[in-house]
């Protein structure tokens, strides 16, 4: 009955002032009630400021929401649910620094469930900042009291380790060979005409010497 009651009055707080014309003395004294029962039942205002938080987010504006967290957080510190919560959606937001620190503050409220580490590890990782990302590890690693958490923290150590590797390789200066000078190009062969042989003259033919006569002719 009570948590109908809390959620009644919540209800009528966030309604339009159309539909209930609600006083602002009304409205005071409302919160005044509902602020009196905080301190003794809390979970109860927790589960009303999730269902408000359903409401933010299905609007989709990421800095009312934000604002409506914080404000939340103010009032229920130790809401471990409404904590991890946080951190989700500003990991889903890509504001991986401010869902670190949820996932810290979760870790310290549950410190039975490894998984706020975990998450932690990951977005460290996500920020290249892989030393921070390897002490949560190892503390996880010490802490786990079973297989399913040591064996996911020793997957992203290994994670980590390839990734290490990878732009320590990346990171090596290959220096360039030597630029080795070009050959000087041959230079054209000339081609020398054949030379032409002189043709040797014709020999000459000897004269045939004319045969003496005899002195019985030669009279």
């Amino acid at each position: 009955m009570f948590r109908q009651i809390c959620v009644i009055l919540v209800v009528l707080l966030v309604a339009p002032a159309g539909v209930f014309a609600a006083s602002q003395e009304d409205k005071d004294a409302i919160l005044q009630e509902i602020g009196n029962f905080i301190d003794k039942d809390p979970a109860v205002i927790g589960g009303v400021v999730s269902a408000i938080l359903d409401d933010y987010e299905r609007l989709g504006n990421i800095d009312k929401t934000i604002a409506f967290y914080k404000k939340a957080l103010k009032i229920l510190p130790g809401d471990a649910m409404i904590v991890t919560r946080f951190a989700d959606r500003l990991s889903d937001w890509r504001r991986w620094d401010e869902a670190i620190e949820q996932y810290r503050r979760a870790q310290v409220l549950e410190q039975h469930n490894l998984w706020h580490s975990m998450r932690v590890a990951d977005l460290l990782v996500v920020r290249e900042r892989y030393d921070e990302a390897k002490k949560v590890l190892d503390g996880i690693v010490a802490q786990a009291q079973d297989d399913w958490n040591r064996s996911q923290a020793q997957e992203r150590l290994a994670n980590i380790a390839d990734k290490v590797t990878i732009e320590e390789v990346k990171a090596v200066k290959i220096e360039p060979a030597p630029e080795s000078k070009p050959e000087p190009e041959p230079e054209p062969e000339i081609k020398k005409e054949p030379e032409e042989k002189a043709e040797p003259a014709p020999e000459s033919i000897p004269k045939k010497k004319k045969k003496k006569r005899g002195w019985f002719f030669g009279r």
